[in-house]
């Protein structure tokens, strides 16, 4: 899906459900520091917010344009990071672990980042399904809740999608700590793959979401410490 799109990614990624997203992740940027590290760097819109950092990503065709960054790059995934162990003061993983083996990313994060380095990351989670807000407070999640499908540009993809326990304990179990969770379109539907702006209702929603439970956030974003001593 990313090779074939990767021509129109930053087009795509213009639309107001992703300008959110942007925001929100910016607010997580500034507890990071020193050599960072962006597993799934795409076309490398976050190697800009730091004076040091290296991209890696699968997709030849997202790196190709991550070139003009002028950032370190290496094509490699997630699941075996092509660095020693304690290597970075901060990773970032942004809208990446839906896509591949989570457990095996994370192990790998754990392995290559330095003790007490952070970790920002973003995940879909099992709400981000159009649900209303009062059919995921009633939603009783099974299997069925935790894939998601959809097409991109008639490229058809697969999501893995995390509840809010899920995504904690990934990351508690490799060695970390969450120091700050938060979440995103907790009673507003995100419009993905669309340019429709939100209505007034919807602006002023988004504005106090954070007096309604973030589990029920559709993206999830986590800021993880690395334990001292921890393997």
């Amino acid at each position: 899906m990313y090779e074939k799109t990767a021509d129109i990614y930053d087009y795509r990624h213009q639309s107001p459900t992703t300008k959110l997203m942007r925001k929100k992740e910016k607010a997580f940027l500034k507890h990071i520091s020193g050599l960072v590290l962006d597993v799934g760097c795409g076309t490398g819109y976050h190697l800009s917010f730091f004076p040091q950092t290296i991209g890696i990503d699968i997709s030849k065709s997202m790196l190709k344009h991550a070139k003009k960054r002028k950032k370190p790059l290496v094509i490699c995934s997630g699941e075996k990071l092509a660095f020693k162990d304690k290597t970075f003061d901060g990773i970032v993983c942004f809208s990446v672990l839906n896509f591949c083996n989570a457990e095996k990313t994370v192990k790998e994060i754990s392995r290559v980042i330095k003790d007490n380095g952070m970790v920002i990351v973003s995940v879909a989670s099992v709400y981000d399904k159009n649900y209303s807000y009062k059919e995921k407070k009633s939603l009783k999640i099974d299997k069925y809740h935790k894939v998601k499908k959809f097409y991109v540009c008639r490229e058809k993809a697969r999501m893995k999608l995390f509840t809010k326990k899920d995504f904690v304990e990934l990351f508690e179990k490799n060695g970390f700590m969450l120091k700050e969770f938060d979440s995103l379109f907790v009673r507003v539907k995100p419009k993905w793959n669309s340019f429709v702006g939100f209505s007034f209702v919807e602006k002023i929603l988004l504005v106090f979401e954070r007096v309604f439970d973030k589990k029920y956030g559709c993206v999830y974003f986590g800021l993880f410490e690395k334990a001292s001593g921890s393997q």
